[in-house]
């Protein structure tokens, strides 16, 4: 696999914080994506493109169709490329939000490819919703850095689990992050958020964690629990409410 970053122009025009003329992606993802035919000179990128776009108009003629992409693992990784250039296509011009759901996906581009995404979800083009479970190896690939390094993109959700200690931390809070600052301190606790130590895992383990059956299961768990969390509240407050009126 090539793990270097390639340098690919940048298709947006117009100026944001952190723009560059280039933005370094995963040569391997990204030559699959972007690289010509001998037959009939397209791109893949080109190809998915005027197939959602045949199929949309079927639906919505004058383009204002709705477009959600989605990824497991590998598949992932290339719906995150897919979706930031279809954000800056003028094929998708009518279209809104493209949303993006990806799980287990591993990073794809460097800290301009990082700005140029956010500048992307800032002006309402993208939403992306970035899945992973805790011990999962594959979404701490490739390596996380401070400086000339890959970079996560889009809102981080973490899957914890389902044993009591999970349900200690999802009786808190969902663990919902986004990369919104850029120093460097932060950037140091993201490296110790996602780092392989904190991830330990056996290799049975990892691979049990990486399938889409433990991503969909962690998912429902999240979903069920923290509903019913928020129905037992709800009765210690109608409780609370009653307890308060009869004592008065």
């Amino acid at each position: 696999m090539k793990l270097q970053l390639s340098e690919h122009p940048n298709p947006i025009t117009e100026d944001y914080p952190g723009r560059a003329e280039t933005l370094g992606l995963h040569t391997g993802f990204s030559l699959y994506m972007t690289r010509q035919r001998k037959d009939d000179s397209l791109t893949k990128i080109e190809e998915i493109f005027s197939n959602i776009d045949s199929i949309g108009r079927e639906l919505a003629p004058d383009g204002d169709y709705e477009l959600s992409i989605t990824g497991h693992s590998l598949g992932g990784a290339l719906a995150t490329i897919l979706s930031f250039y279809a954000a800056t296509s003028n094929i998708f011009s009518r279209v809104k939000a493209i949303k993006v759901f990806t799980y287990a996906a591993p990073r794809v581009g460097c800290q301009r490819f990082l700005y140029a995404y956010q500048h992307l979800e800032k002006i309402g083009k993208l939403r992306h919703a970035r899945f992973t479970n805790t011990r999962d190896f594959v979404p701490l690939v490739p390596f996380h850095g401070v400086t000339r390094s890959y970079k996560h993109v889009g809102m981080h959700i973490k899957l914890l689990g389902t044993d009591k200690i999970a349900q200690y931390w999802l009786r808190q809070a969902l663990d919902v992050t986004y990369p919104r600052y850029h120093d460097g301190m932060s950037q140091l606790l993201r490296i110790w958020q996602v780092n392989v130590i904190r991830n330990i895992n056996t290799p049975r383990g990892y691979k049990r964690n990486h399938t889409l059956t433990e991503y969909q299961r962690r998912i429902r768990f999240s979903i069920q629990y923290r509903s019913m969390l928020a129905q037992a509240r709800k009765f210690v407050v109608i409780l609370y409410i009653l307890f308060v009126f009869f004592c008065l």
